[in-house]
């Protein structure tokens, strides 16, 4: 979505594209260089993204003195998760590959974030002029990630009052923590009390339901 109106997915590639040819003059500075100047300390990006169209391979393909025979490829990368996509340079077909650091990414996410890349290419290819916002990445997930996981609703009892879920709380658990601001807290009990109180001193001047009575909350709870 930008400036209110749904950006197309042949927007977004354009973006995109202009974005990469515009960092293309900073691409050989050195990434530990760069590292080293970040003040914060951190990591400076945790996923990576990478592309192989093998142009050097389709220029030698041409060249029938040259046969490639039995490649084998061996990465290794320090990326929490590297995503590549490679085009094969005798087939066409675009290929994806996950890279991901097992500690901190399960099979089951990887196969999802898998999943969510080919979704993605399959609306791109397929409708160019549709709007981004719209495209279903979810899949299959959807009916779980909008409804199953949001199903939080409890049913509580119409009938207490306001006051009454609290006061058995503080008659099942009277020492527990209710309230802390900084240093000081009461517990259930201690809090009980002291509505009661308030309670009884509303009602000696002259409290009644029917009006309505401003209080003043001091952090002084003494």
């Amino acid at each position: 979505m930008r400036d209110g109106v749904e950006e197309r997915w042949s927007e977004l590639i354009g973006r995109v594209f202009q974005a990469e040819r515009s960092s293309l003059p900073h691409r050989r500075y050195p990434a530990g260089r760069l590292q080293r100047q970040s003040s914060a300390g951190e990591p400076l990006y945790e996923t990576a993204f990478n592309y192989n169209h093998f142009h050097v391979y389709q220029a030698l393909a041409q060249r029938p003195e040259l046969e490639v025979s039995q490649p084998q490829i061996f990465e290794y990368t320090n990326f929490v998760l590297m995503t590549n996509f490679d085009l094969d340079p005798s087939t066409g077909v675009l290929g994806l590959r996950l890279n991901y650091d097992s500690g901190q990414v399960s099979a089951a996410q990887a196969s999802a974030l898998a999943g969510y890349y080919r979704r993605c290419l399959e609306a791109l290819v397929s409708s160019p002029e549709s709007g981004v916002e719209t495209a279903d990445l979810l899949g299959a997930e959807r009916s779980q990630v909008v409804t199953a996981f949001n199903a939080t609703a409890t049913a509580y009892p119409a009938s207490p009052r306001l006051q009454e879920p609290f006061e058995a709380q503080a008659g099942r658990t009277p020492d527990a923590i209710a309230v802390q601001y900084g240093e000081q807290s009461w517990s259930y009990g201690e809090l009980d009390e002291r509505s009661n109180q308030l309670a009884h001193w509303l009602r000696a001047r002259g409290w009644v339901r029917t009006r309505w009575w401003g209080c003043w909350r001091s952090v002084r709870w003494s």
